[in-house]
């Protein structure tokens, strides 16, 4: 291959992954995997988030000539177009991926990677071996996160069903478990703000542009992320293949995972209900509005003064004062209206106002009635706060 074809594909992935929408899964996200990994995983790591059809709205238009003519994409659902299995690299993909010429795969389910190892394949063919485009194909195909075990069980009979030996299907599978475990290794933090840190941006990328998205579309992509860390097993986050990686570095890596899963579903629950204040004030000043009309800009940290005195979990507490620069949506005056919540309600006031702010989401309770739940001097001090800047709603917010 030559230096103008690597310039031509490092382009080519660089394009891919430039959507607007993206927030984490960005070219950085592809150099904190890679560090130190041999050619093939590295490959696959390069590759296997170039298609993510849902945040970019789409196939990304560097992609579609090359992808557009293989597959139909409908309701979430990928299906080959008729013929396109007859393809070397297109056969070679849906083999280790486990789909037939007439099946369906969903697009959260695994059709993103295969997209992504489509991609991959069709333009490493002419300078890789086919074991080596295998191993490429079965390093993406390991990326389709928290199956359970049984998924490297699967992986491995398909590669099996090849003519290699069992020692190079088990190399293959050292190489898939391995990028595999590295794209979820934010779940393995010592800190739970580092952990953190990396769910925030996931978070914005379900609900836009910081600011511009509304504050229920804000509150949803939070309480979305909030109900699938609290249901993921921890036990499904990383695979394990034979002695990969051993049992003792498995053990802790899951042990960290349910620590960070339960701080982190603490957190966002408490940031839910910050939310749920925010959205009960913009219902009764006016309606629902972008957040920044409210909570202001990152110029504008409107709830910086709000100063309840500390109470509750000190390591909660610590965790709700982390800025988290890098997190579009939670930007706005960085954490302190969450920590000011907590503080103001305490571990067992949070837990009393959780399910009605849940009750306003479903509309079983109305807005005035969660803010009538509420220590009336938190709805005043917040509703004060949303109110500076002298905007449109100003006044209805001073009168509720």
């Amino acid at each position: 291959m030559s230096d103008q074809d690597i310039d031509r594909l490092s382009l080519l992935v660089q394009q891919a992954m430039a959507g607007a929408n993206r927030k984490y899964h960005t070219a950085g996200h592809l150099f904190d995997m890679a560090e130190d990994m041999a050619a093939l995983p590295t490959l696959a790591t390069l590759f296997h988030d170039v298609v993510c059809h849902g945040l970019d709205g789409g196939l990304p238009p560097a992609l579609q000539p090359l992808l557009a003519p293989l597959v139909d994409i409908a309701d979430g659902q990928l299906m080959l177009r008729d013929g396109q299995r007859d393809d070397g690299a297109v056969r070679l993909c849906c083999d280790v991926f486990g789909l037939t010429a007439t099946g369906r795969l969903s697009l959260q389910g695994g059709g993103n990677e295969l997209l992504s190892a489509m991609v991959a394949i069709t333009l490493l063919q002419h300078c890789l071996s086919p074991r080596q485009l295998l191993t490429v194909a079965a390093c993406i195909e390991a990326t389709i996160p928290f199956r359970g075990a049984a998924a490297c069980q699967r992986l491995a009979r398909r590669l099996a069903a090849w003519p290699l030996p069992d020692a190079d299907v088990a190399c293959i599978m050292a190489d898939a478990v391995l990028v595999a475990n590295r794209d979820v290794m934010n779940f393995a933090s010592a800190s739970t703000a580092d952990f953190l840190a990396n769910t925030w941006p996931l978070i914005s990328e379900s609900c836009g542009a910081a600011g511009t998205a509304s504050i229920r579309r804000q509150r949803q992509a939070l309480a979305g992320m909030a109900a699938f860390l609290a249901r993921l097993d921890p036990d499904h986050v990383f695979h394990a293949w034979q002695h990969q990686p051993d049992a003792r570095t498995l053990a802790a890596w899951r042990a960290a995972a349910a620590s960070n899963l339960q701080l982190a579903v603490a957190c966002l629950d408490i940031a839910l209900l910050a939310m749920a204040l925010l959205e009960a004030l913009a219902l009764l000043s006016g309606g629902d509005c972008a957040m920044a009309l409210l909570g202001g800009s990152a110029d504008d940290a409107r709830f910086a003064a709000l100063n309840a005195a500390p109470a509750g979990d000190p390591l909660l507490l610590a965790l709700l004062s982390q800025p988290y620069p890098g997190a579009d949506m939670y930007a706005i005056s960085e954490s302190a209206l969450t920590r000011h919540v907590y503080c103001s309600l305490g571990p067992a006031g949070c837990r009393q106002a959780l399910p009605l702010a849940r009750q306003m989401f479903a509309q079983t309770l109305s807005p005035a009635a969660f803010l009538t739940s509420l220590p009336p001097a938190l709805v005043r001090a917040v509703a004060t706060a949303c109110a500076g800047g002298g905007h449109e709603r100003s006044a209805a917010l001073m009168a509720l």
